[in-house]
């Protein structure tokens, strides 16, 4: 369908799978879930990037797929650069574990569903590191 025929197209796969990588748009990623109103970050940005109209990715993705199959360990926030914001977001959620209201399971480095010292330790470790 062209624009301005009154039909809009799909441009995302709905959540959790999400839509796409839009290198002109930017927003908070602070929220997760379908409606993006839960806790936590989860990559997909968390309002709609509007093409025109009615036209809109619902579900836009914080980075590109190469990045999601070749993450930057101790990257929480996706932005490519591990930095204070990276480690604020584990120290935020330390002592947490899943169904605790700071819960933030990208925090949870080695997925042993607590976030503690090995965590933080980690993100700590690849302070400075970032991909270009």
């Amino acid at each position: 369908m062209h624009a301005g025929s009154g039909y809009a197209a799909r441009f995302d796969d709905g959540y959790p799978s999400g839509g796409n990588y839009w290198s002109d748009y930017t927003d908070t990623d602070l929220y997760r879930g379908p409606y993006q109103n839960g806790t936590g970050n989860d990559g997909i940005w968390d309002h709609p990037y509007v093409i025109e109209g009615d036209n809109k990715d619902n579900y836009p993705l914080v980075t590109d797929f190469w990045y999601w199959s070749n993450p930057l360990l101790g990257d929480l926030n996706f932005d490519k650069t591990v930095d204070l914001k990276d480690i604020a977001l584990a120290a935020r959620s330390f002592g947490s574990y899943p169904e605790h209201p700071r819960w933030n399971p990208r925090c949870d480095i080695n997925n042993d569903n607590k976030i503690d010292l090995k965590d933080i330790g980690t993100v700590a470790k690849n302070f400075g590191k970032e991909l270009k």
